[in-house]
């Protein structure tokens, strides 16, 4: 971020200097930035205030499930529909029971635990019931650790938040093709202590689609830059991040065919790190060239529609600040039928480059980002486009514009179809030709206002006369 402000001119304030127009803070500094002074109308926050409403997994969930209720109440069925792109998810202690009953009732499903709060895949493990029978070790080791928060709760006591649930994710990790006498279908991130306050586990996605018999996800990046009115610009680029070993659902222990962040594919593997991320467009051409452009067309589509589903779960549950905007981090797995799920949503996502390639993508995304929220006043306000950001919603959806075959779709739409919202994820960024074009209309517009302000000035002078 420093490189990109620095190349736009910006001059770096240190200390107390108020006198500062963008705060690119961390979210532990947002508190004492937005609650204890008065911010001008010439200043903006990275974050919005109550962010983890979208951010962590168990408030992300709750909002969805509410949504969800909401739409169903009303009839909407196809939008409630939608609300079904995050796996089973219960939150651990306070759906402890319904969890139990739950996992007693699915046969030979795997799951997956994570902090509410956690990053870089610290702290998850993943379990299985197999062959219809119960875990007990893993269910007693839930279920002591929600008892022993409700006790230190009633004594007045902060919680130990790891317990139980801690020394589950620090047992030995094995699963059924571990070898004659595995105990049980664990994994975890082992050799890192974990402290959350919330956990989730969720229904794990054991059928992942697969490149090379290796399972990946994606991530993207959205600009919120209001909620009420919610408008949300989308990224076009972004990136596959490959895991660095086979997926097999026997080997649960094996984090690298499993975990997809980064830190752990890089964990001990410093050089291997050709191969484990693929940009957004060449994952697009493969899918293309494997189930046509209609088919993939419509799965970006439908993530454009997850996206807007969590944003809209949380829009009336975010506080409004027009000093605020905030670049999030998304995470999706498909399936092998092509179908999204939201893993989660980051509220910081890691803008450290690996590579050349990523260096420039995350570059120009955050170049884009500042000429999204335009402090220099240099947009008309009624742009679709700029840079390689594109609106996806502004007060309601925006819909795509597109020339013939530029994104990969080469048939006219069906009358009975929706409309296809305004994303281009994936495809060819005219990032440069499009910031040239922006550049030339402000050289129009702003002759176009000198000329008229001549023009008054020589009506006012000849009246005066």
């Amino acid at each position: 971020m420093k490189d990109v402000l620095r190349d736009r001119g910006w001059t770096e304030v240190e200390g107390e200097d108020d006198s500062w127009n963008l705060f690119w803070c961390e979210v532990s500094q947002l508190r004492s930035t937005l609650d204890h002074r008065r911010l001008d109308s010439n200043q903006k926050v990275r974050h919005f205030r109550n962010h983890y409403e979208l951010t962590r997994k168990n408030l992300l969930s709750r909002n969805i499930k509410k949504l969800r209720r909401t739409l169903l109440r009303q009839g909407r069925t196809q939008e409630a529909e939608m609300c079904d792109c995050v796996p089973v998810t219960f939150e651990l202690p306070s759906e402890h029971l319904m969890f139990v009953e739950e996992f007693r009732r699915r046969h030979g499903t795997t799951w997956i635990i994570k902090p509410s709060s956690g990053s870089q895949g610290r702290g998850i493990f993943i379990f299985q019931k197999c062959d219809g029978s119960v875990r007990p070790r893993r269910l007693k080791e839930l279920s002591e650790w929600r008892l022993a928060r409700e006790a230190a709760a009633q004594n007045g006591c902060k919680p130990d938040s790891r317990g139980s649930l801690a020394a589950a994710a620090a047992a030995p990790a094995a699963g059924p093709g571990a070898g004659p006498g595995a105990p049980d279908s664990l994994t975890s991130t082992a050799d890192q202590e974990v402290a959350a306050e919330v956990w989730v586990v969720q229904m794990y996605v054991d059928k992942p689609y697969l490149i090379a018999d290796k399972k990946f996800d994606i991530r993207f990046y959205v600009l919120v830059t209001s909620f009420r009115p919610l408008k949300v610009w989308m990224a076009r680029e972004g990136f596959a991040r490959m895991c660095g070993e086979p997926y097999n659902l026997r080997a649960l222990n094996n984090q690298r065919g499993h975990l997809t962040n980064m830190s752990i594919q890089l964990k001990g593997n410093e050089t291997d790190v050709p191969g484990c991320k693929w940009g957004l467009r060449r994952l697009r051409q493969f899918l293309t060239a494997e189930h046509g452009a209609a088919a993939i067309d419509r799965l970006f589509q439908r993530i454009a529609h997850v996206v807007m589903t969590s944003l809209r779960s949380v829009q009336q549950a975010i506080l409004q600040d027009r000093h605020c905007f905030e670049l999030y981090g998304y995470d999706v797995l498909l399936d092998e039928d092509l179908n999204p799920w939201l893993l989660e949503v980051n509220a910081s996502p890691s803008l450290t480059a690996t590579d050349p390639e990523d260096y420039r993508l995350k570059y120009q995304l955050l170049e884009d980002v500042l000429n999204v929220i335009d402090m220099e006043g240099n947009l008309s306000g009624q742009e679709r486009q700029v840079g390689g950001l594109d609106l996806l919603w502004d007060d309601g959806p925006v819909f795509r514009r597109c020339p013939e075959g530029a994104c990969g779709v080469t048939r006219p739409q069906p009358a009975n179809e929706c409309r296809p919202l305004n994303v281009m994820l994936g495809c060819y960024n005219n990032r440069a030709e499009q910031l040239e074009e922006l550049a030339r209309w402000r050289v129009v517009v702003a002759q176009h206002v000198a000329g008229n302000q001549v023009s008054k000035n020589s009506g006012a002078t000849k009246n005066a006369q």
